[in-house]
């Protein structure tokens, strides 16, 4: 039961985040890079993404070559295939 409890919460925080990413537009992108790169190394590091719990839940989700980091293009890869398929899905 507690098991399932988990799961609903981490779909139902995926599914804000995913609503939260589709609205984004590139300098949304920007601008969330921007607010979590602590180090200012233009990239969202899994550490850094501890201050935001939507993105460190779907984290391994973006991060494409799973180098522990997020890159503008990893985000924006991530925004329009996500849009896409919601787009079809309609």
């Amino acid at each position: 039961m507690r098991n399932q409890f988990a799961k609903n919460i981490t779909y139902l925080r995926i599914l804000i985040f995913f609503n939260l990413l589709l609205s984004f537009t590139v300098s949304a992108n920007e601008d969330l890079i921007k607010k979590l790169d602590q180090n200012q190394d233009g990239l969202i590091s899994i550490k850094e993404s501890v201050a935001d719990p939507n993105l460190l839940a779907i984290f391994g989700s973006i991060d494409r070559n799973f180098d522990g980091f997020i890159t503008k293009l990893e985000l924006e890869q991530f925004v329009k295939i996500n849009n896409n398929l919601q787009v079809a899905s309609n």
